[in-house]
């Protein structure tokens, strides 16, 4: 598990818009929330519809299987947290995957995918461009409550809850002798999954200017 987060927490992905998203659009990712500004062709569609209209060289521009995922927590922006997950040791100890437990059981865990299974836009002349694409959205959230992180995050190792671990030559369980019910287990922990399809469709042109001077384009959306 450790060293899967230290590939995927580089890539970690904050987002709080709450009209315009940049989502599966490659082209847009890392212009520091400027999107609405560069974005062109279908990756357009759902940020601006009016960008349909820049003059570029390509008269049809067609996307297939783009994909942008985000993951975060407010337990990875604790130095103790990143110090556990960062460090040169292969192993995590008993005592860190406490730490990790305790962090993650209070700060909760969001993780978010974008896709977009195909766009294409079409420049028609003197009409302007057309646009269309099928995007899909599946957002997970949870914060868990109770023992469930402890057990989660320290397995067998977890003392508070496990009194005996059994070893076998083909498993390993653990045994609590004062179990608790799944509801107790969780507590007030939540769990929250979305997941939607979006067909976008946009048109856009450019109504007047040049580049040297002033441009001005308009466009519509439809989702």
């Amino acid at each position: 598990m450790k060293k899967l987060l230290s590939i995927i927490i580089p890539v970690i992905l904050a987002t709080g818009a709450q009209a315009q998203l940049e989502q599966s659009s490659f082209g847009a990712t890392g212009r520091g929330g400027t999107a609405t500004s560069f974005v062109t062709d279908y990756q357009a569609l759902g940020i601006n519809p009016a960008n349909l209209g820049f003059q570029t060289k390509y008269a049809f521009s067609l996307g297939i299987a783009e994909l942008g995922y985000g993951i975060y927590s407010e337990a990875l922006v604790k130095d103790d947290v990143r110090a556990i997950l960062f460090n040169n040791e292969d192993s995590i100890t008993a005592a860190q995957s406490e730490v990790l437990a305790q962090s993650f059981l209070n700060e909760g865990l969001q993780f978010n995918v974008d896709a977009m299974a195909v766009g294409f836009s079409l420049r028609v002349p003197k009409l302007g461009t057309f646009g269309f694409s099928v995007t899909g959205h599946a957002a997970y959230n949870t914060k868990f409550d109770g023992e469930a992180a402890n057990i989660i995050f320290e397995g067998y190792d977890y003392a508070g809850y496990f009194d005996t671990v059994i070893v076998t030559p083909t498993e390993i369980y653990g045994v609590a002798y004062e179990p608790l019910s799944l509801s107790q287990l969780f507590g007030d922990s939540e769990f929250k999954f979305d997941v939607n399809t979006s067909f976008n469709f946009g048109y856009g042109l450019k109504l007047f200017g040049s580049e040297e001077t002033i441009s001005a384009y308009a466009g519509i959306g439809f989702k």
